[in-house]
């Protein structure tokens, strides 16, 4: 199996609709505010004060992967949907390696577009689209957003923050804050958190 192309953006129309009541940035950042409860995965620790750059944060040796950090959190948001092998992956068209070159149709958000593609959280490890021919080699674009059919949960990463946000039933929440290894910490969708300049 692989994650293929969604056949429309019907499966996405929930997330645009959340434009109805926040500003786009706030969206393609933070996510849909429809959950229960609310955590960062952050990739690397918060700023320590107002204004730093990421190219001030030195980061150590170990720091987990990107990929495998999503990798973990998947596996562990699995068993929290009634569709496990139907979930969808946003691919934002900006990344470097030809992703707005693909002759397929995006889905759209405000300043945002995104190829929408389809399949088990199993498949996202070593998934190639059709289309999508091994431009990548072995560092793949982690998605903007990841959500399975049933809507139960969302994880939010946009290409700015050095975090991705992950939205839920409180017993999804707390299975993802339980993984070992990461660095994630319960958050407030009304609370702005701290950012990188």
């Amino acid at each position: 199996m692989t994650l293929h192309l969604a056949p429309d953006f019907s499966g996405a129309r929930w997330i645009a609709d959340e434009l109805r009541r926040q500003d786009w940035w706030r969206l393609v950042t933070r996510g849909p505010l429809c959950f229960e409860a609310y955590a960062r995965l952050r990739f690397i620790p918060d700023p320590t004060y107002p204004g730093m750059s990421e190219n001030d944060f030195e980061a150590p040796e170990d720091l987990p992967d990107e990929q495998e950090s999503l990798q973990r959190v998947l596996a562990a948001l699995t068993g929290h949907t009634a569709t496990p092998d139907d979930l969808f992956f946003a691919i934002w068209e900006g990344w470097p390696s030809g992703v707005s070159q693909l002759d397929v149709p995006k889905w759209s958000l405000p300043n945002r577009q995104f190829v929408l593609l389809r399949g088990a959280s199993a498949d996202f490890r070593t998934w190639r689209a059709p289309q999508w021919p091994n431009a990548y080699g072995d560092e793949l674009p982690t998605p903007a957003y990841v959500w399975p059919a049933d809507h139960a949960w969302c994880v939010t990463e946009d290409v700015d923050p050095h975090f991705a946000t992950i939205a839920g039933g409180a017993a999804a929440i707390d299975a993802v804050l339980g993984i070992d290894g990461l660095d994630i910490v319960r958050d407030d969708p009304y609370v702005e958190p701290p950012f990188y300049f």
